[in-house]
C-alpha cells in the first residue's frame, strides 16, 4: 500500500517570510511617523517663539516654507509606506487565503483517504483472521485424519494382507494429505507476513494523521499573526490621518496668524 506525500511546508515558509518584511516596514513606518511628529512639535516651538519675539515676515515666511517642504517630504514617505504595506497586506491576505482553502481540501481529502485506507486495513485484518482461524481448523482437521489413516493402514498392515496395490493407495493417500496439510501451513505463513506488513502500514497512517494535526496548528498561528499585522496596519494608516488634520489645523491657524499682521 503506497504512503501518501507529506505536504509541502514550502509556501508556509514565504508567507512567514511576507510577513516578516510586513514587520519591518511597519517598524520603518513607525520611525518615520515618530520622526514626522517629533519635527512638527519641533517647528511648532519655533513658530511659536518666531511670534513672541519677532515681527520679521521675510524670516517667518522662509520658515514657513521650510516647514512645508519638511512636512511634504515626510508626507510622501509615509505614504509611499503606507501603499506599499497596503499592498503587502493585500496580496498576503488574498494568497494566503487561498492556501488555507487549498490545504484545508488537501486535509479533507487526506482524512478521508486515511479513514477508507483504516476501514479497509480493519476488514482485511478481519478476513485474515477468519482465514487464519479456517486454516487452523482444516489443519487440525488433517491431522486427525492423517492419524486415523496412519492408524487405519497400521491395524491393515497388521491384521489384512490387501496386496501391494492397496498399501500403495494409502501410503500415497497419506503422503498428499501430509504435502496438503505442508502447503496450508506455508499459507498460513504468508498470511502471518501479509498481517505484518498491513500492521506496519497502519502504525504509518497514525503518524500521517498526527503530523496533520501539527500543521494544521501551524496554520491557526500563522493566520493569527496575520491578523494582528493586519490591525497593526489599520492603527498606523488612522494615525497617519489624525497627523493629516493636526497640519491642516496648523497651517489653518497659520494663515489666520499671516492674515491678522498684513
Amino acid at each position: 500500500m503506497a504512503i501518501p506525500p507529506l505536504l509541502n511546508n514550502r509556501n508556509i515558509e514565504e508567507f512567514e517570510a511576507i510577513m516578516v518584511e510586513m514587520v519591518e516596514e511597519k517598524n520603518r513606518f513607525e520611525m518615520l511617523f515618530r520622526s514626522a511628529k517629533s519635527n512638527l512639535n519641533g517647528l511648532q516651538e519655533v513658530i511659536i517663539q518666531e511670534f513672541q519675539f519677532s515681527e520679521n515676515k521675510n524670516c517667518f515666511s522662509s520658515l514657513m516654507q521650510k516647514l512645508n517642504e519638511k512636512w511634504s517630504k515626510d508626507l510622501d514617505e509615509m505614504q509611499k509606506m503606507a501603499s506599499k504595506l497596503k499592498i503587502l497586506h493585500e496580496y498576503t491576505e488574498k494568497n494566503f487565503k487561498s492556501l488555507l482553502d487549498c490545504l484545508h481540501g488537501r486535509e479533507i481529502k487526506q482524512l478521508e483517504n486515511n479513514e477508507r485506507e483504516g476501514d479497509t486495513f480493519k476488514k482485511i485484518c478481519e478476513h485474515c483472521e477468519e482465514v487464519v482461524q479456517e486454516l487452523k481448523r482444516t489443519a487440525q482437521h488433517f491431522r486427525i485424519n492423517e492419524e486415523d489413516i496412519r492408524y487405519q493402514s497400521s491395524t491393515l498392515f497388521e491384521n489384512l494382507d490387501f496386496g501391494s496395490e492397496i498399501t500403495a493407495a494409502i501410503i500415497r493417500a497419506a503422503e498428499n494429505l501430509t504435502k496438503e496439510n505442508d502447503e496450508l501451513k506455508n499459507e498460513n505463513a504468508e498470511l502471518r507476513n501479509t498481517i505484518f506488513i498491513l500492521e506496519k502500514e497502519n502504525i504509518d497512517l497514525k503518524e500521517m494523521i498526527k503530523m496533520s494535526i501539527v500543521q494544521e496548528k501551524k496554520f491557526e498561528e500563522v493566520e493569527n499573526r496575520l491578523d494582528r499585522l493586519r490591525e497593526e496596519s489599520e492603527r498606523l494608516i488612522k494615525a497617519c490621518y489624525d497627523v493629516d488634520e493636526e497640519v491642516d489645523d496648523l497651517k489653518n491657524q497659520i494663515l489666520e496668524w499671516l492674515n491678522a499682521n498684513h
